[in-house]
């Protein structure tokens, strides 16, 4: 699903579809020309009480820094959020030697034509435990542009590295 900003008389509504809203083909799908809208605060609170860690990068901004990190983010991976927010690094606080650049640059090539992308990786938390998980990338497009803005990534930490997966 891709999450859609518009804004309303009455304040921001987020919006859900099912398709993604695209722009016309000889359009890029991000929006580098122009700012991001600020984080619905609707969405926000959905996203301040997702049973799982969450963070949104806004690719709008130069060097796509994260602009958004729950308190499941911080309590799951015990990075603060001053070591997250407007560091340029995106999902890449969470990368380590042995992560798989391979599966990382397939992520990377999804976000750039502006699709999600989903898929197991091999993340550090803050003090170096390597954590198998499941992550979900989506991209946030503005209605009213067709453009993508923002990309949420949801983080489902699914153990150790080293535990046997069920």
């Amino acid at each position: 699903m891709t999450v859609m900003f518009a804004r309303g008389v009455g304040g921001d509504e987020a919006l859900a579809s099912a398709a993604p809203a695209r722009p016309p083909a000889s359009e890029p799908p991000i929006d580098s020309q122009h700012r991001a809208e600020p984080i619905d605060s609707q969405l926000r609170a959905l996203l301040d009480i997702a049973p799982f860690s969450v963070i949104m990068v806004d690719v709008c901004a130069a060097g796509q820094p994260v602009v958004y990190a729950n308190d499941r983010f911080v309590e799951q991976t015990g990075y603060s959020r001053a070591a997250v927010l407007y560091n340029n690094s995106g999902l890449e606080v969470l990368h380590g030697p042995e992560t798989d650049d391979e599966i990382v640059g397939d992520m990377h090539r999804c976000v750039a034509r502006g699709d999600g992308w989903s898929g197991k990786l091999l993340s550090y938390l803050a003090d170096g435990t390597k954590m198998s998980s499941h992550v979900l990338v989506h991209p946030v497009v503005n209605v009213h542009s067709g453009r993508v803005t923002h990309y949420t990534a949801i983080h489902l930490f699914t153990g150790p590295a080293d535990a046997p997966e069920e």
